[in-house]
């Protein structure tokens, strides 16, 4: 009875992962969509990796037609110049 809880529970975040993988590659995806993904895959290791498994070429891929995200996702602040801190 263990084993069929365990099948159920990682075919069950298989499938949350690959509801993620189209949420955010859909071309409405929207901020709240990468906020929620990224909060899920910090919540399991077991959600990093069946993500990794859904995406099309596993982790690294770089594969066109997948949508990379979105600018906000990578902007980091600049750090302030000198001249910007006088006051």
């Amino acid at each position: 009875m263990t084993r069929d809880r365990t099948d159920s529970s990682e075919k069950e975040i298989r499938d949350q992962a690959a509801d993620f993988l189209a949420r955010v590659h859909a071309e409405d995806a929207s901020e709240a969509d990468w906020l929620d993904l990224e909060a899920w895959l910090a919540a399991s290791a077991a959600h990093r990796d069946a993500y990794d498994r859904a995406r099309p070429f596993g982790p690294s891929s770089t594969t066109s037609g997948w949508r990379s995200p979105p600018a906000w996702k990578t902007m980091r602040p600049l750090p302030m110049s000198s001249a910007c801190r006088r006051g």
